[in-house]
């Protein structure tokens, strides 16, 4: 579960970006916190979300 989507990374915290990723020629979406989207396709940033510590 995630909290807050970003659109720029907040000045204090660690931050690692959300990508949307799709399968099925974009018929199915799904957001990756890494730019391999689970070898599916990379459609984008989506913004930044707050990780660890």
């Amino acid at each position: 579960m995630l909290g807050y989507i970003f659109v720029n990374p907040p000045a204090e915290g660690h931050v690692v970006p959300l990508y949307r990723c799709s399968w099925d020629n974009g018929a199915r979406h799904f957001g990756a916190l890494d730019s391999t989207c689970e070898k599916a396709h990379v459609d984008g940033r989506l913004g930044w979300v707050l990780s660890g510590p």
